[in-house]
């Protein structure tokens, strides 16, 4: 988890809020990452919902604070940690497709394999005669 330097702003600045709510997002994106790294993914809802809060919260002070070191840090820090977040998403979402078509390939074994004959017909196994299923 990310912990933000903040130096020079009061509680009354903007900025100050605003960095508050970038440390809330760092706080969702470091148990977004564990609950993906976990398979904990029924969890994944409520975190939707706490992204989409945080989100709104953000847009509503960004606009109102006059950029300087800290904020940059700050939205840089909040950056980097969202695309280490999208790296784990995509690696599953890789690993999800390489699962499908394993189980694509699994299936057609089970399937029997297909011989010909000479004339083109299909040549049958013993096993589909029987309808046994054949594995890999």
């Amino acid at each position: 988890m990310s912990t933000l330097d903040v130096t020079g702003p009061t509680i009354e600045d903007p900025r100050h809020l605003l960095i508050d709510a970038v440390q809330e997002a760092l706080d969702i994106l470091s148990d977004e990452r564990k609950i993906f790294l976990t398979g904990a993914y029924v969890q994944l809802q409520e975190m939707t919902e706490r992204k989409l809060a945080i989100l709104g919260k953000l847009e509503t002070l960004i606009p109102k604070v006059q950029r300087n070191a800290s904020v940059l840090q700050a939205m840089n820090t909040l950056i980097a940690e969202s695309r280490r977040n999208e790296d784990i998403i995509q690696a599953a979402r890789q690993g999800v497709a390489q699962a499908r078509r394993r189980i694509t390939a699994i299936r057609k074994t089970r399937s029997g394999a297909v011989a010909y004959a000479e004339d083109g017909s299909t040549i049958m196994s013993r096993a589909d005669e029987l309808g046994q299923a054949k594995t890999a």
